[in-house]
């Protein structure tokens, strides 16, 4: 599973590359879920769950529009 620098390093960098307001980076071992959402400028997380994902990622974008 990669770790939380690791994760957040390529969604760093997929936000640049792509020119992105949010990126989801999300790692799974065996059972074990661990995400986190960045924006420009936040970092959302740890989130250990798909539905925490989710509900975090409506509630970002609403805050957003």
């Amino acid at each position: 599973a990669a770790t939380k620098d690791l994760l957040i390093k390529k969604a760093r960098d997929l936000l640049r590359q792509a020119n992105l307001d949010l990126a989801v980076a999300n790692s799974i071992d065996g059972n074990r879920y661990l995400a986190y959402i960045l924006g420009c400028e936040k970092i959302y997380g740890p989130i250990i769950n798909k539905k925490e994902l989710t509900k975090d990622l409506v509630n970002i974008i609403r805050e957003k529009i």
